[in-house]
């Protein structure tokens, strides 16, 4: 159970806790830090608070056996993609098989994770009967989930910026609702969503089917921002029951000016194709003009809601991210409760004189792999968005050639892989080694772990002995082969002297 109240009703906490606990019987576990698979993080520095689900996305993806070792989704589903029924017979095993996948990511998807919200709603609507297609779909949202694990709904103390913003980005409360015109291939319905935030951080956010077929964009745009406005005066409702004041009247952002314009306009001239629809035009003119709602268009690029509606290509997926959440790698473990069972890791940054500094910040790297690849995604389009508009950036050679790929990665697990005999005999010389028996700088200990060391430098080296030195550049086998035999050479050198 979870007990949430303002700081001036704390006595009425602990009065309620006496009372419950004299009825029931409860253990008071604290301040909250887990909680139905939700990860809840404080910084109390900075008055920030974040909720993730990295635990829970570890579990299901280990459960279903996807794991980051294999290519990395960058969107929960392609942008080609489009629903279709199957036409053949899913088994049993296949029907169990999508539901379990299907409901995991539902979990996700409506408690933490806004960005896979779509696809969970396209998904479901094939849990009865799932093709192969379908079933590798599921795999590739959970996939995406394993390589954005690290991804945290992040809440602000306040919506003060430092930079000059347009005044919605200001707005303690920001809405926006949108819908995808009868891309429905079955049923010609349209897809509708919307974005609710609160102090920057999303609070509510829905991505559906409409009930019924519409006849045009403005009309499906009318019937989306009708439901959200509906959504909007229920959720200010229970803003007045915990005596909450955003101090402005709810802004609902949509990107369809036809749809603005029949509730902004005194006396708007609606087209034929609307008159059956006047009951929703005409009911939002009301809550308008009576002060309730506000509406505001913006261009379709600026629409927050736009990823709840339709399948994203990459570039426009990464805004969508970024729209919604921080990564948990910017937290502070020094911000952490003391009993916290969740441990934040962080990039490692190396200290050139210390190998032992590089293994870290490799093994480090290689572990975070997917938040560094979605950061690194993050930056390489502001690059490219930079010098499409012709502005100078001050990025480095290797973002504007696209960041970091698959083989970049694998010369970092290669690096890792040479360094690591060290870092087991260093270990086990300083008497922190797995081994029993083990004590720091004993004769007994020294002997045997040169003799591992060389062992296995020799056998490093071994792929590497037919290599043309300086064949290109950038490769590092022929630097590898280098370093491996030097290395190789100089614990030779101790271990001769030690025999002498």
């Amino acid at each position: 159970m979870l007990v949430i109240a303002q700081p001036e009703c704390i006595h009425f906490i602990k009065d309620f806790k006496l009372k419950l606990n004299s009825r029931y019987g409860i253990k008071d576990l604290g301040e909250a830090i887990s909680f139905l698979n939700i990860t809840i993080l404080r910084n109390t520095r900075d008055k920030k608070l974040w909720i993730s689900q990295h635990g829970y996305i570890e579990k299901i993806c280990t459960k279903f056996g996807i794991d980051d070792s294999g290519r990395t989704a960058t969107t929960p589903l392609l942008s080609s993609y489009r629903p279709q029924q199957y036409e053949g017979q899913a088994t049993l095993h296949q029907i169990t098989e999508m539901q379990e996948k299907v409901g995991s990511i539902l979990y996700a998807a409506v408690v933490s994770r806004p960005d896979v919200s779509f696809a969970a709603s396209q998904l479901s609507q094939f849990t009865m009967n799932p093709s192969p297609e379908h079933l590798r779909y599921a795999n590739r949202v959970l996939a995406y989930l394993q390589a954005t694990k690290y991804y945290a709904i992040e809440f602000l103390g306040s919506v003060e910026t430092t930079t000059e913003v347009e005044t919605r980005d200001e707005e303690v409360l920001q809405l926006s609702s949108d819908a995808s015109f009868a891309d429905d291939p079955e049923t010609r319905r349209s897809t509708q969503g919307y974005l609710m935030k609160l102090f920057k951080g999303p609070i509510m956010w829905q991505s559906s089917k409409q009930k019924t077929v519409t006849t045009s964009t403005t009309e499906a745009e009318l019937l989306s921002l009708s439901h959200t406005a509906k959504e909007t005066i229920g959720l200010y409702r229970l803003f007045e029951q915990i005596q909450f004041d955003p101090e402005h009247l709810p802004r609902i952002l949509c990107d369809n000016q036809q749809t603005t314009g029949l509730i902004q306009k005194d006396r708007p001239q609606a087209s034929s194709k609307l008159k059956h629809v006047d009951i929703h035009s005409l009911w939002l003119r009301q809550v308008y003009r009576d002060g309730i709602v506000t509406v505001q268009w913006v261009p379709t690029t600026e629409m927050p809601s736009d990823g709840f509606t339709k399948p994203l290509s990459a570039e426009k997926h990464s805004q969508f991210q970024y729209a919604l959440f921080t990564e948990c790698l910017e937290a502070s473990n020094n911000d952490l409760p003391a009993a916290a069972r969740v441990k934040i890791l962080r990039p490692i940054k190396p200290v050139v004189t210390r190998w032992n500094s590089y293994y870290s910040a490799l093994e480090r790297a290689t572990y975070l792999k997917g938040g560094f690849d979605l950061y690194i995604e993050k930056h390489v389009s502001r690059v490219a968005y930079e010098e499409r508009r012709g502005t100078q950036s001050d990025a480095p050679a290797w973002m504007r050639s696209g960041g970091l790929q698959a083989a970049d990665w694998a010369v970092v697990t290669e690096y890792q892989r040479c360094l690591e005999p060290l870092k087991i005999t260093t270990k086990r010389l300083e008497g922190r080694g797995k081994h029993h028996g083990s004590s720091f700088g004993a004769i007994h200990e020294v002997l045997p772990v040169f003799e591992y060391l060389l062992d296995q430098l020799e056998k490093l080296a071994e792929p590497y002995a037919d290599v043309v030195f300086d064949a290109h550049e950038e490769a590092p086998e022929d630097h590898l082969h280098i370093n491996l035999r030097n290395a190789w050479v100089k614990a030779e050198e101790y271990y001769q002297l030690m025999g002498a």
